[in-house]
């Protein structure tokens, strides 16, 4: 007993810390969620530099109005899984910071995202992370994307359009729209002239290699 206790004694200096930093955390933590749902809203299209500049007015508009935020709040420590990015990694994402952000915004925004890939990384990430789910791509071009589409529906797999251009086809917009309905306990979303049974695990995801496309 008395060599157990030895032990612990250095444990109970990390656990009063870990307390206090808890503590800190629980405070600033309506702060940091605020700040981290305007990343996820506002914050996709620009690059690290402006985001860190975004940030920077952020977290001084909640001193400034009394809400309690961490002293640099950023998205992957408020919402983000060590674990998880590290699986992304390990899919193919790369480890800066913007990129770990990027696909935080991919996978917790209520939007279906739209990637400016030129090099195509997040392509590659994408197919290896959803690989396990069945993965479908396709591209505007294809004669049978709209097969596609509505396949993926039914059945709640993730569909991938590649290498879009600064338009998009009309047909695409009930489902950029989320236009789910309910009729007869079914889920369904109306494609073209046919009502579609939705399922929920259905993702739906756009990439595009132009470097700066300007869009309506």
């Amino acid at each position: 007993a008395g060599k157990l206790t030895t032990g612990l004694a250095d444990e109970q200096v990390r656990w009063k810390e870990s307390v206090s930093r808890l503590e800190k955390q629980i405070t600033a933590l309506v702060g940091d969620v605020l700040i981290a749902a305007g990343c996820v809203s506002y914050l996709g299209p620009f690059t690290g530099a402006y985001r860190d500049e975004m940030l920077e007015g952020w977290v001084a508009g909640c001193r400034e109005h009394g809400i309690p935020c961490s002293e640099a709040p950023t998205l992957m420590n408020t919402v983000g899984d060590a674990v998880v990015v590290r699986q992304w990694q390990i899919d193919g994402l790369p480890t800066d910071a913007v990129s770990t952000d990027n696909a935080i915004m991919v996978t917790r925004g209520e939007r279906w995202p739209l990637m400016i890939d030129p090099q195509e990384q997040a392509k590659r990430w994408i197919k290896r992370m959803e690989v396990r789910r069945r993965l479908a791509s396709s591209k505007l071009n294809n004669p049978n994307m709209l097969r596609t589409l509505e396949s993926c529906i039914r059945l709640g797999r993730p569909l991938l359009i590649e290498d879009i251009g600064e338009t998009l086809d009309p047909a695409l917009e009930p489902v950029l729209a989320k236009a789910i309905f309910k009729q007869q306990g079914r889920t369904l979303i109306r494609l073209g002239d046919n009502d579609v049974d939705y399922d929920d695990r259905f993702s739906f995801y756009m990439s595009t290699k132009l470097p700066n496309p300007h869009y309506m």
